[in-house]
């Protein structure tokens, strides 16, 4: 009687290959897993340096930012501190009225006054002289227009009767007046008369007085 096939032999043999198989399988699954590790390491280091320099820029924008305000703020203080277009048109109006480039200084305004009162002096010179009623003679004219002259170069001096810019012309004007009318009130019979030399004189005097009243709003220099 024959003998059965020793199973225990062939079972060993198909054991060993399935056993080689699935080594070879999970050796294959951990290489794959290796390259996927890495893979993901690598990954994982890129998306680190790119969220570094996200930041980096964002911190970046963020000082830009914080830069632009300050500069906006100053503009809006700069801004602030300008005149509107209803100021500087009410500006152009009042400018157009006083037309500073015709203003008048004080020096001009009282050299003048001084070519004017000497140009009448040499024009009162000139003229035959007249006596009656005390008047005065040609000498005696001479005499008071040098007076007159040396009275107005020692007692008008700019520096003095400015004081500071302060005085205006016609308060200058009346001073002048005054004295010019003391040096023409001299006669030979001592009365306050006036020969139609002097009240010519004093006439003279009155207009230009009037004169520089009208132009007394004139600032000056």
């Amino acid at each position: 009687m024959a003998t059965p096939p020793q199973s225990g032999e062939f079972d060993l043999a198909k054991l060993y290959l399935w056993v080689k198989g699935l080594e070879s399988k999970a050796n294959s699954v951990i290489r794959e897993l290796d390259v996927l590790k890495n893979d993901l390491v690598k990954k994982n280091i890129d998306l680190r340096k790119e969220v570094k320099i996200l930041g980096e820029d964002f911190l970046s924008l963020r000082h830009e930012h914080e830069k632009s305000l300050q500069k906006m703020d100053l503009v809006i203080q700069e801004l602030k501190q300008t005149a509107g277009k209803e100021e500087v048109t009410v500006l152009k109006k009042y400018l157009e009225l006083w037309s500073p480039l015709n203003f008048v200084s004080q020096r001009d305004l009282d050299r003048a006054l001084q070519n004017k009162i000497e140009a009448l002096r040499l024009n009162e010179v000139k003229e035959p002289s007249v006596n009656n009623q005390g008047g005065i003679a040609l000498g005696d004219k001479m005499n008071n227009k040098s007076n007159i002259v040396n009275f107005s170069e020692n007692n008008f001096d700019d520096d003095e009767f400015r004081q500071n810019n302060l005085i205006t012309a016609d308060k200058i004007t009346s001073e002048k007046n005054k004295n010019i009318k003391s040096v023409f009130k001299v006669s030979d019979t001592g009365s306050d008369d006036y020969n139609p030399l002097q009240k010519k004189v004093i006439r003279t005097n009155k207009e230009v007085s009037e004169t520089n009243k009208k132009e007394k709003h004139l600032p000056f220099a």
